[in-house]
């Protein structure tokens, strides 16, 4: 299957940590409409920043959680005409070819097996525009722990 766990609640209250907020930091202030694909939306903490970065983004979102995404959905109903937003897992959806100006993820990659991993990254980088960033924030553990967990 690829993913190493799935969690269905967070295990921390990210709503608290500063995270999602310093994500979106590299993007460049526009109001020009750009292309943003969110891996792992969850409830898009991240959003607000972006929003307030670029105004006119046109996000795709992708998560496993209908909940998540109906919470999403519901804390920015004003720019749902911004907002697609797709239930299935990110290693699933076909992502196109040279189609978001941004990627982003947040405290989801690290639920892949290392070669699933490589081969999301692959893809992410296939769906960037030219000069398109992928920006991301996650958990990282060293390769040590990696083998350890593994092992239980």
């Amino acid at each position: 299957m690829g993913i190493a766990g799935h969690v269905e609640k967070p295990y921390i209250n990210i709503e608290e940590r500063t995270c999602p907020v310093e994500v979106v930091r590299p993007i460049t202030p526009t109001s020009d409409p750009v292309e943003v694909l969110d891996l792992g939306a969850g409830t898009g903490l991240e959003l607000s920043g972006l929003l307030a970065k670029a105004p006119k983004a046109k996000v795709t979102a992708i998560d496993l959680s209908a909940e998540m995404l109906d919470r999403l959905q519901g804390k920015y109903e004003e720019r749902s005409e911004q907002l697609k937003l797709v239930r299935d897992s990110y290693l699933n959806v076909p992502l196109g070819e040279t189609v978001f100006d941004y990627a982003i993820s947040v405290m989801s990659m690290h639920h892949l097996l290392s070669e699933v991993e490589v081969d999301m990254y692959r893809r992410i980088l296939r769906a960037l525009k030219p000069g398109g960033a992928y920006l991301e924030g996650d958990y990282v553990v060293s390769e040590d722990e990696a083998q350890r967990c593994l092992a239980e």
